[in-house]
């Protein structure tokens, strides 16, 4: 009895101590979140107006949901595999949602007063620096062009070259970008003339967007490093090849990107110039309709234009008005006058998550389509060819092949969101895997990317086109093979959640005015994702070009 008594009492002693321990432990906890909720985070918002705060807010909900999703959600293997772990999944990412968005705040308080060395007071544009930056790009794309000469060639820009030609126009291919090439060539009429003009004025707008930086007060450091990244990209050697009008769009958001640096730190004051207005409708004009999706990017721009800057000049609201005027006037009377023709497939070409999800089940699942939906996915390509040819997430690998637009506008809309709907709920963790892998070029944050644009073949048969060619090709693997570089020269999704965070750090400083810099990227990059097909990587490519440069923009302080 006393041996069991004296057993009892050390069992007793030792639940103790695990009592004394885990309660010094909870109490710890306790004292941490209580430091954090009444010290740092009430201290963070302290000084904050309540509409700054609530945009705070907002932001930080937004940005926590998309990196749960991005760094969990999306790799989820869990999810929709059992009720059970569905439910775990959804539990865990409010958890991790929660943990993210107070991980958020700690960094945004902790680092609040770091900022970028910049003075935010306008300087004289230096035009050493202008031809510095502009010479350095305009070098390396004439030997990428001298590789590739004439320059890249695809079937969209056959078509374009010969609408130049016989002046019968059609908007499937953007009129007024055919019309810019048609422009170019009443000076000469050849194709690489006309892609040697564009990659000189590219160049021209780098060498301006970088001694803008400059005249805003940027470092050498800062100044060489946007530069860098820009001129050294793989993607704009080869995309700058063709004639494209991604290519169009890159080059006109470059020039934009200027006016927004200078409308940023000005506070809206550039608009006081009616020469500025002016610039500004015909840039944003002409990138609205240059490409069919443009409006993603110039819409909330001009939103914001006049939302931020309508009360310092009433040019900013003009300018605005203008841009509506020249597209009207682009899109109404000058169209009317040349009877161009319009495409009506916006149907058809809307439709590519959904045909993912079709085309992923019927590959991984098909007892989980609707037997109409099978039975039409058959009448594209036979159940062997859909194997042997389909790239789950991809749906141009279909689309093209077997003329499967022409196919789906004989399908009214309803119907075929009836067959999604019901595929969906028969398959949902096959329909969320294509949603996920048709989506991913944009927000996925991985090495090397995807969705390349490889450099166009080397034309000209003679030896130094041959060797530049066989250059180029080595320097784009190069910088495949090198993670770091891989990660920033070629991950939309990486440089889309720099500039987030850049925005939220800025966002406790400027308050709105930070959105100015980061929703018309954002916007245009999750528009147009609603829109793919597969990884066309070549219709973000302006990110690689501006975002450093506006992210070091955001993080300057900015001259009150």
């Amino acid at each position: 009895m006393r041996r069991c008594a004296m057993k009892n009492n050390v069992l007793t002693k030792e639940l103790a101590e695990y009592w004394t321990i885990i309660g010094g432990f909870a109490a710890w906890i306790n004292a941490a979140l209580k430091h954090f909720s009444h010290d740092i985070k009430g201290g963070f918002y302290t000084g904050l107006r309540k509409g700054q705060r609530r945009l705070f807010v907002l932001y930080n909900l937004f940005l926590s949901a998309y990196s749960v999703f991005v760094i969990y959600i999306s790799h989820s293997e869990m999810l929709f595999a059992s009720e059970r772990k569905t439910y775990f999944v959804f539990f865990f990412s409010i958890l991790l949602f929660l943990f993210v968005y107070n991980l958020i705040v700690f960094i945004c308080s902790r680092y609040r007063s770091a900022v970028i060395s910049a003075t935010g007071k306008k300087s004289t544009l230096k035009k050493e620096t202008v031809l510095l930056f502009g010479g350095a790009c305009f070098f390396i794309l004439l030997v990428s062009f001298v590789a590739s000469f004439p320059g890249g060639i695809s079937p969209d820009t056959e078509n374009q070259w010969l609408q130049v030609h016989n002046g019968r126009f059609d908007d499937w291919h953007p009129v007024i970008h055919t019309l810019l090439i048609w422009l170019v060539t009443r000076i000469i009429d050849h194709y690489a003339f006309v892609c040697f003009v564009q990659i000189t004025v590219f160049s021209i707008g780098v060498g301006l967007l970088i001694a803008t930086l400059e005249s805003w007060g940027f470092g050498r450091k800062h100044v060489l490093t946007a530069g860098l990244f820009i001129i050294l990209n793989p993607y704009t050697m080869n995309i700058m090849m063709y004639l494209w009008k991604d290519s169009a769009l890159t080059v006109l958001i470059v020039f934009i990107a200027i006016m927004m640096i200078n409308i940023y730190f000005s506070q809206g004051a550039w608009f006081s110039k009616w020469r500025n207005a002016m610039l500004f409708a015909l840039a944003v004009g002409l990138a609205s309709i240059v490409r069919h999706n443009g409006f993603f990017f110039t819409l909330p721009l001009s939103v914001l234009v006049l939302f931020l800057y309508s009360r310092q000049t009433i040019k900013a609201p003009a300018a605005v008005v203008l841009t509506m005027a020249f597209v009207f006037l682009v899109k109404v009377p000058l169209y009317s006058a040349l009877n161009v023709t319009y495409p009506h497939n916006f149907y058809q070409e809307s439709v590519g998550i959904p045909m993912t999800i079709l085309g992923d089940a019927l590959i991984k699942k098909s007892h989980a389509l609707p037997p109409k939906a099978k039975e039409f996915l058959n009448t594209l390509a036979t159940d062997e060819e859909w194997r042997k040819n389909y790239v789950p997430g991809n749906y141009n690998s279909i689309k093209f092949t077997f003329n499967a637009s022409d196919r789906i506008k004989a399908v009214p809309p309803r119907i075929f969101l009836k067959w999604v709907l019901q595929t969906y709920t028969n398959a949902k963790r096959e329909s969320f895997s294509a949603v996920c892998n048709v989506t991913d070029i944009v927000w996925k944050i991985e090495r090397g990317g995807s969705g390349f644009i490889t450099p166009p073949p080397a034309y000209a048969n003679n030896i130094i086109s041959r060797a530049l060619h066989i250059g180029f090709i080595g320097y784009f693997v190069f910088c495949l093979m090198i993670p770091v570089i891989s990660w920033l020269f070629t991950n939309t999704g990486l440089l889309m959640l720099l500039l987030l965070l850049g925005g939220i750090f800025s966002l406790r400083r400027n308050g709105a005015n930070a959105l100015f810099l980061l929703v018309p990227s954002v916007c245009y990059n999750l528009g147009t994702m609603l829109l793919l097909c597969g990884p066309d990587v070549r219709f973000f490519h302006f990110n690689v070009v501006i975002t450093l440069p506006l992210l070091f923009v955001l993080l300057a302080e900015r001259n009150e």
